[in-house]
């Protein structure tokens, strides 16, 4: 009996090597969110923190209980920016009954601007909204006098990622 049982564990464990031979698939490329397709530039959102700023009294008292982000425009090779509106999209911080409301029911308008650049990134710190869903880019100014402006048929949005750094040395 302990002889068939050895046979009958050798052959499943040689149909088991077989079959992971058999044939080599290839690896598949992790694919990133899909994009919105309407963007002229690289376009992009982090939520920051206020924890890991070191501020003066006065800017601390400033933007105490408020959310923030860091809004990146542009990128390597990129035509130089001098100036972007972007709106905000999100929740206020009044109380809510369940079920939560799904459509965002605060926005905020920025402009961000700067010397012109490839790359143009800003901290924008909100005061109507308290929890952000999406940031629609509006429109952007280059330095060589261009504009481009959010239509219907270009849309350009960025959503921030849940994960927020609140600490790091």
């Amino acid at each position: 009996m302990r002889r068939s049982f050895l046979i009958a564990m050798m052959l499943l464990a040689s149909a088991g090597l077989s079959a992971q031979t058999h044939r080599r698939i290839p690896p598949v490329p992790f694919m990133g969110a899909p994009a919105t397709g309407g963007c002229p530039i690289g376009f992009s959102v982090e939520r920051r923190s206020a924890t890991g700023l070191v501020e003066t009294k006065e800017a601390a008292e400033k933007h105490r209980g408020r959310s923030a982000l860091e809004v990146k425009l542009g990128g390597k090779g990129a035509a130089e920016i001098v100036s972007a509106e972007v709106t905000v999209h999100g929740y206020s911080a009044k109380l809510r009954v369940l079920p939560v409301a799904t459509e965002s029911d605060a926005s905020e308008r920025f402009t961000i601007s700067g010397a012109a650049a490839e790359l143009l990134v800003r901290e924008i710190w909100m005061h109507r909204v308290n929890t952000v869903s999406w940031v629609d880019l509006d429109k952007v100014a280059y330095a060589d006098g261009t504009v481009w402006q959010a239509s219907a048929n270009a849309r350009c949005k960025a959503v921030p990622s849940n994960f927020l750094l609140v600490g790091a040395r």
